[in-house]
């Protein structure tokens, strides 16, 4: 944290580039800018930069650990006794 007298401001970041989010995901640049354009990956655009929030990002690959997870379950059902 960087504190002063007039206010406290977090060091983490909070948004990332396309170019971070497609290392993060695994994916082109292009395809985030595509995905981003059509809406499916929120962004903000500041200046010429367009930039995607960490929450986003954080929740986009919770879910696909959550969806692999699922999958490496064994099913009870299909184990013979």
């Amino acid at each position: 944290m960087i504190e002063n007298k007039t206010a406290t401001v977090s060091t983490k970041r909070r948004f990332y580039s396309m170019k971070e989010t497609a290392q993060i995901l695994g994916v082109s640049h292009i395809t985030v800018f595509n995905h981003c354009k059509n809406k499916a990956i929120p962004s903000v655009l500041l200046g010429h930069r367009r930039l995607i929030p960490r929450a986003f990002i954080e929740e986009l690959v919770e879910k696909a650990n959550r969806k692999e997870a699922e999958k490496t379950q064994i099913n009870p059902y299909l184990i013979e006794h």
